[in-house]
């Protein structure tokens, strides 16, 4: 009995071996493509800040002569469209899990979804938390070109219409490699409160006219602020997928300490077994 012992516990840990060596791997390569995704995000950063706060500051000058529609919106008391960043590969399960239960703290029954990343991925998580709220849109992937300008046109002609009061973007806010969390932010109207208008006199010298550069910079400004959340999702995957393969591989190696204790116990134990048998042998 103790001969087969140790045999299933040899087996156990060849099979939890095979298993530490995948999840090893798994951790590098996720180790690599958040080293890139980073690099990518810290690169366009300066580009999208700069973007989001000359647009702040252009459309504040505007709110303060006159109402657009774009920039503030009185009444939101109508339903929100929820852009919602998931992952767009698999084995994300603990990234998506977060962004669901974040959006199920915001969402109302009336609220519409336009999905972003892997539909199946993210309608599992949804239907986990029962968020049974209609998929307007989904998207597989996300793109500075034709994607991106896809959701663009959508959402400020459903905006536009008056299809929806408001438009909030879900995504997963980095912090460090350890550290990111769920988060959203508005996409329209520009400013939730009127109380976010920069007050700021300084001369600022537009051409044509204010209206105009208005007109023309929304569509830049709500770019680079989806493009950026964007980045900073796939950067948040990235590093939740390390942190999942690197706990994966820690588990194993725990597992494996454990089994060869006990396969010295089994060990040991057959060795004793013979030694008995042999001294009742010669008794």
């Amino acid at each position: 009995m103790s001969s087969l012992n140790l045999n299933d516990i040899q087996r156990r840990v060849r099979s939890i071996s095979s298993t530490k060596k995948l999840t090893n791997a798994m951790m590098l390569i996720a180790t690599s493509n958040l080293r890139k995704y980073r690099k990518k995000l810290e690169e366009s950063r300066i580009f999208f800040d700069s973007y989001l706060n000359l647009g702040k500051d252009v459309f504040s000058r505007y709110l303060r002569r006159d109402d657009h529609s774009y920039l503030y919106r009185p009444h939101l008391q109508k339903r929100k469209l929820f852009i919602v960043i998931f992952s767009s590969v698999s084995m994300s399960s603990s990234f998506n899990y977060q962004i669901a239960s974040f959006l199920k703290t915001k969402i109302h029954p009336n609220d519409e979804i336009y999905l972003i990343g892997n539909r199946k991925l993210g309608l599992a998580s949804l239907n986990k938390l029962n968020i049974e709220n209609k998929i307007a849109f989904s998207q597989h992937e996300l793109n500075i070109g034709s994607r991106l300008e896809v959701i663009l046109e959508r959402i400020l002609k459903l905006y536009q219409n008056e299809t929806y009061g408001s438009i909030e973007l879900v995504y997963m806010h980095y912090k460090n490699p350890l550290v990111f969390e769920a988060t959203s932010t508005y996409l329209l109207p520009f400013f939730a409160s009127k109380d976010d208008v920069l007050i700021d006199n300084s001369p600022l010298l537009i051409e044509p006219n204010l209206k105009e550069v208005v007109d023309s910079l929304i569509p830049h400004v709500l770019s680079a602020s989806i493009y950026g959340k964007y980045l900073e999702s796939r950067v948040s995957e990235q590093a939740s997928k390390r942190l999942q393969m690197e706990n994966a591989t820690n588990n194993a190696q725990e597992i494996i300490d454990t089994l060869t204790i006990e396969k010295a116990k089994a060990r040991q134990g057959a060795i004793t077994e013979e030694i008995n048998e042999i001294s009742s042998a010669l008794l």
